[in-house]
């Protein structure tokens, strides 16, 4: 565990006695660890940051956020997340190479493309080099050998003022993509890099027994909270272009209708998009929440990585998931893991199906707030 200053200079190796990692697929990762009080981690204060390793290829680092100390133990505990923070910090410009007082109320930031090409460019633009340079995350690049370039299927956004990274997500799962962030061990640059899941359910395949790997844990289906949506192009009244999405319920047995305003937009492309995304956010789902022994070939950070989909047996139930977070913890004993797997999970760290029902229709507010 590194302690790196407001430089990006790594100043040493933290004393650890405690540590857990948690990565998100496409999404802010946190960590925290609690370390002895000695003269490195008395330096360790605002602006400083951390980076994790471990002897998988496992890599964290981000800014530390909250910092604090106990004195009958003698030990500082530092707090943070992970690079994607910077991301996250940033609204998508209609104009991402102008400032603020020269954007105009008309203007959205509109493409299509592959995901990867998409996302590379939303980012470079809004918190890389390649917008205005007030707004630039200071020595944060694309990383070239993990390029998103031409990764994916071909999607569209049509974007103005709305959260970077919630915007960079959206399309990474809507092209079949993911993306992290982080500065390497020999390095003091940011690097954004891109990849394509993979499909891991015929060889990463968790159960109960010897060899198994699972030790604990629990599963859940959900049902859909939307399986029909209207989506509104431009337009009045007759003239208002409206068309129906439709998915099975399946087993669940039941329509649930939703209205998607889209007046930003006319593209029929863009209003496909629209509903297929929606339909994908309240389809039914799989999750499960487990705990694992990483035996051989059952690895995280060598076997599988976030995103890629795995397979659970339960006994009961087989659950065939990507994997959405890892919360690795670190101790005397080595390191051990529990895995989030899909998006309808919950625990500590996660919201029910119908906060995130709630969430969407937040998004969608904020959307008509910006047209």
């Amino acid at each position: 565990m590194w302690a790196v200053d407001p430089d990006r200079i790594k100043r040493g190796q933290l004393e650890v006695l405690s540590c857990t990692a948690i990565p998100r697929d496409a999404d802010i990762g946190t960590w925290t660890m609690t370390v002895v009080d000695d003269e490195l981690s008395r330096r360790v204060e605002a602006g400083w940051r951390v980076i994790i390793l471990d002897d998988t290829g496992f890599t964290m680092s981000g800014p530390v956020l909250e910092y604090g100390g106990d004195v009958a133990d003698e030990a500082l505990t530092f707090s943070g997340e992970d690079d994607l923070f910077h991301v996250a910090s940033r609204v998508t410009y209609p104009d991402p190479r102008k400032p603020a007082e020269q954007q105009t109320d008309a203007a959205y930031w509109k493409k299509s493309g592959p995901a990867g090409t998409l996302l590379d460019e939303l980012i470079y633009r809004n918190a890389g080099r390649g917008g205005v340079p007030e707004r630039a995350v200071d020595r944060l690049f694309m990383d070239s050998g993990y390029s998103g370039v031409g990764l994916g299927s071909t999607v569209s956004v049509n974007t103005r003022y709305k959260n970077v990274l919630e915007t960079s997500r959206d399309l990474a799962r809507a092209g079949g993509v993911t993306f992290w962030a982080v500065q390497p061990e020999d390095a003091t640059s940011i690097q954004v890099r891109f990849r394509e899941p993979r499909d891991m359910s015929r060889r990463v395949r968790f159960a109960l027994g010897d060899g198994g790997g699972l030790t604990g844990g629990s599963w859940s289906m959900t049902a859909p909270t939307v399986t029909s949506v209207l989506v509104a192009g431009q337009g009045q009244g007759a003239d208002r272009t409206i068309k129906e999405h439709l998915q099975s319920s399946g087993d669940w047995g039941f329509r649930v209708e939703q209205f998607q305003d889209r007046r930003d937009t006319d593209d029929p492309k863009e209003l496909e998009q629209a509903g297929t995304d929606t339909l994908a956010e309240g389809a039914a789902g799989a999750s499960a929440v487990i705990e694992v022994s990483e035996v051989p070939g059952l690895i995280y950070g060598i076997d599988f990585q976030l995103g890629d989909t795995v397979l659970v047996d339960f006994g009961r139930a087989q659950i065939t998931e990507p994997v959405r977070a890892v919360e690795l913890t670190y101790d005397g004993f080595g390191r051990t893991a529990k895995l989030t797997l899909g998006d309808h999970a919950q625990d500590e760290d996660q919201d029910p199906a119908w906060v995130k029902h709630v969430r969407g229709l937040g998004k969608a507010l904020r959307r008509l707030e910006t047209i």
